[in-house]
């Protein structure tokens, strides 16, 4: 048997380090034996990639439910009483399980991407026969209750038909005082079966479709003949149009669905779609406060606001695998190697800053070795770099930069020392600033009292004779009234000179002046 001693780093498992600088000939060898490496295990033993969602740990709450027939149901999705949160009961019988909320058949559940795969079985459908005997299958709306929504990146909406417009209508969660705000529609027409395309996606000849709302909590589909187009020969040869929302990706048109009733036949228990979930409605800084309603119980797990509306979801962390609605329900992911005939085989690698080791001399079966790396001590810290202090977590590594420095990115970007009258330059700029812009207000507006004081002059010297006035007073053709100031008057009396009184009265004295 052969004896390897390797050590592999995959930087492309961690984002934030950045590729060692290696020559060629140096980075084809440990490829070549990172190959070798892999063949002798192949060939020696049997390798199983896993975490603790492969069975060491359980989906579901202890003593709960974890699957119905062969779909998994994680929590916080479960059947039967205590097993689930509120609102994710599921109900299992022996046609599968259902989303007790909606009453739609589920056919997968994701804790990851915070989507459930149902069966919708609301399909619209109007046929109008040559015969008259017509049909259709009535408004049938699907409605949602506030924790699910249908996903606008995954599911569209389908017409097929001839001279057919359909059209979706949703219920948005943030408007609920109207029915249905949001609608989006499309046209399929087609004259007869040799115009309908031989092809699986919709061209608007016998079948189109349209985009979905977001953040819909409910929607109903109708499809409509446009009677100016609907004629006697498109009736005869396609009697029949279907308009209902799916899964985009999992609907092949056939051209046969147009004048046949094959697509009915095909679809009688519904047809795909994705629904977006959300464990609470609020955000994530105000579920955190919430104590033991908080949703993300599990440790090494994070919360999550969701995009496309409100409501938050959870994630384990990056490294770790498993369910992050149970207290210890995200695992760091392992390798086993089992029934190994090798004698003596070892090798290590490092992934999301864990080193794994193997060594098929010990006892079967052998749980690969696993050590959380130090990235914060030589030779580690030249694949993660760090321009300021460097602090060592599971799995992982923290740089920041210490008291009284900055930096963009201290990873990558040294930590420059922080200016400390920052702050007060900034206020003191922003007063200099309000102040200049106050006294501007000021100037302007003593400019403009001038500037309306002249205009109210020039009106009323317009108003009381004007020019005309002006120069009958210049040429001594009108009697006019001198006026004198005060100054004048009392340089004429010689300030007053009481001896200058001519007349008096009870609040008045008349004197006598000369210019």
């Amino acid at each position: 048997c052969w004896l390897i001693r390797t050590q592999i780093h995959p930087q492309a498992h961690r984002s934030h380090a950045p590729s060692p600088p290696m020559d060629p000939l140096h980075t084809g060898q440990k490829l070549l034996l990172l190959v070798v490496a892999t063949l002798l295990v192949v060939q020696h033993s049997t390798i199983a990639y896993g975490s603790g969602t492969s069975g060491s740990i359980s989906m579901a709450l202890p003593g709960c439910q974890d699957k119905c027939g062969n779909m998994s149901i994680p929590y916080p999705f479960g059947t039967g009483k205590g097993c689930f949160r509120e609102p994710f009961n599921v109900t299992c019988n022996e046609t599968g399980a259902y989303l007790a909320s909606t009453e739609v058949r589920l056919l997968e559940i994701s804790l990851t991407l915070g989507e459930v795969r149902v069966q919708n079985p609301h399909i619209d459908w109007q046929c109008n026969y040559t015969n008259g005997k017509n049909s259709s299958s009535g408004l049938n709306p699907l409605t949602l209750d506030s924790f699910h929504k249908v996903s606008d990146t995954k599911n569209k909406m389908t017409s097929i038909g001839c001279a057919t417009l359909a059209m979706v209508m949703g219920r948005t969660k943030s408007k609920k005082q109207l029915e249905y705000p949001t609608a989006n529609t499309c046209f399929s027409f087609c004259i007869d079966a040799s115009s309908v395309d031989d092809v699986t996606e919709c061209s608007g000849l016998g079948c189109c479709q349209a985009p979905v709302s977001g953040n819909v909590s409910a929607f109903i589909t109708v499809s409509l003949p446009v009677p100016d187009l609907y004629n006697t020969t498109i009736q005869s040869f396609s009697p029949c149009s279907y308009s209902f929302v799916s899964e985009k990706d999992s609907f092949k048109f056939d051209r046969s669905y147009v004048n046949s009733t094959s697509f009915a036949s095909t679809h009688t228990d519904g047809v795909p779609l994705v629904l977006d979930w959300v464990v609470g409605n609020g955000s994530c800084s105000e579920a955190t406060k919430m104590g033991s309603q908080y949703a993300c119980q599990a440790m090494n797990s994070e919360c999550i606001d969701v995009s496309n509306g409100p409501g938050y979801r959870c994630n384990c962390s990056q490294g770790y695998e498993g369910n992050p609605y149970l207290q210890g329900g995200c695992q760091g992911t392992y390798i086993y190697v089992t029934e190994s005939t090798c004698t003596l085989l070892y090798f290590s690698f490092i992934v999301y800053g864990m080193q794994y080791s193997v060594d098929s001399s010990r006892h079967s079966p052998h749980f690969i070795e696993m050590t959380d790396i130090n990235e914060c001590v030589p030779p580690n810290q030249s694949l993660y770099p760090c321009k300021g202090n460097c602090m060592n977590t599971e799995g992982s590594y923290n740089c920041l930069c210490p008291s009284g420095f900055r930096s963009d990115d201290p990873k990558s970007i040294p930590c420059v020392r922080a200016d400390p009258n920052k702050t007060l330059k900034i206020i003191l700029g922003i007063s200099a600033s309000i102040i200049f812009l106050m006294v501007c207000i000021f100037a302007l507006r003593a400019e403009y009292q001038k500037k309306k004081l002249a205009k109210e002059k020039e009106r009323f010297f317009h108003q009381n004779g004007g020019q005309i006035l002006y120069h009958q007073i210049m040429s001594k053709q009108v009697d006019t009234l001198k006026i004198f100031t005060q100054e004048d008057l009392k340089k004429a009396t010689n300030d007053f000179d009481e001896s200058r009184e001519v007349g008096k009265g009870g609040s008045w004295h008349c004197l006598q002046g000369h210019s």
